[in-house]
């Protein structure tokens, strides 16, 4: 019983370290379709720091969409 213990931990150890944690990005959406207006209509709910990551990433470090970060010369 002890040996299969120890195999069973020899086996899943590397697998077990082969994973690393990794980022996550959540949203919400919601679709819906108007009759009336005979238009869809899509509603996304993001998470601002995430988008600031992007855009920060993509175009510009100095991109901020916090209020709170911005500078005298940005007001």
């Amino acid at each position: 019983m002890k040996s299969i213990r120890i195999l069973f931990l020899v086996i899943s150890l590397p697998l077990i370290l082969s994973f690393t944690a990794h980022k996550f990005y959540v949203s919400i959406t919601k679709i819906e379709y108007s009759q009336e207006e005979k238009s869809l209509q899509i509603i996304t709910k993001l998470f601002i720091d995430d988008i600031e990551d992007v855009l920060q990433e993509r175009y510009s470090p100095s991109i901020s969409l916090d209020p709170e970060k911005e500078t005298s010369e940005d007001a």
